[in-house]
């Protein structure tokens, strides 16, 4: 895992992050004037990040966080032997580092799936703005509590349903996320170890019931990327309504 080595932008390239950012009636600013977001946060700063950049570390001195402009990142906490857990996957538009609030430190660790940039507002630019914009601190509220249901549901999903059910759940949720490239495959490129750590399940286990959903036409997969051809079986499988 690389050190955190994502790079300031100049300022001539912040201002596509707001007056021409492709997501930004998608973020929690959305209903606000880019103006206004500029002018709010005049510490902001846009970065950029390689594949496998370290974006923050957990334990590291909460600065602020960042709205994510392109790429995708998975936030993990590390067990025993530094075994990577993945918390959550993250797509451009959403927020990192919202653990600013209850701690002076981040709570996780942030790991680029992909090249990207994302806008990094300072903890005290954001709190400033959060106390006198109800609205946005009710949008806040509103995340966190997402957060902690997708949680809540993965730590029953581990308890409750065993690995082939994880898997097929765990497929269908990265669809419902990323959506389909235009072949169909599902726009977004994980390793075997990454999707293993997502669907909590080892790599073994992952590679046969892969190959299992193949061999029952289920799935297509080539080059690592996987087209889901019976949404409607994996979601029998996976005891959750097709979406």
């Amino acid at each position: 895992m690389k050190k955190n080595n994502h790079q300031e932008m100049s300022d001539e390239a912040l201002h596509p992050l707001c007056t021409g950012c492709d997501v930004f009636n998608h973020s929690i600013f959305a209903g606000y004037q880019s103006e206004e977001i500029i002018g709010l946060f005049p510490q902001k700063s846009a970065v950029r990040f390689s594949r496998n950049d370290v974006i923050y570390r957990e334990g590291e001195k909460a600065q602020g966080l960042f709205c994510l402009f392109t790429g995708k990142v998975k936030l993990v906490k590390y067990g025993r032997e530094n075994r990577e857990y993945i918390l959550r996957l993250t797509k451009p538009g959403d927020l990192l580092g919202l653990g600013i609030f209850n701690n002076y430190v981040y709570c996780n660790t942030a790991i680029a799936l992909e090249d990207g940039q994302a806008c990094f507002l300072s903890k005290d630019d954001f709190i400033k703005f959060a106390r006198v914009n109800p609205n946005l601190a009710m949008r806040v509220m509103k995340i966190l509590c997402e957060e902690i249901d997708t949680v809540e549901r993965r730590i029953s999903g581990i308890c409750q349903k065993s690995a082939r059910e994880r898997v097929a759940e765990v497929l269908l949720a990265l669809k419902s996320l990323y959506g389909l490239d235009h072949d169909e495959y599902v726009n977004i490129l994980l390793s075997m170890r990454d999707l293993a750590s997502y669907a909590c399940t080892s790599s073994a286990t992952l590679s046969r019931l892969l190959s299992e959903f193949r061999r029952r036409n289920f799935i297509q997969i080539k080059s690592h990327r996987i087209k889901l051809l019976n949404p409607e079986k994996l979601s029998q499988i996976a005891g959750v309504p097709q979406v």
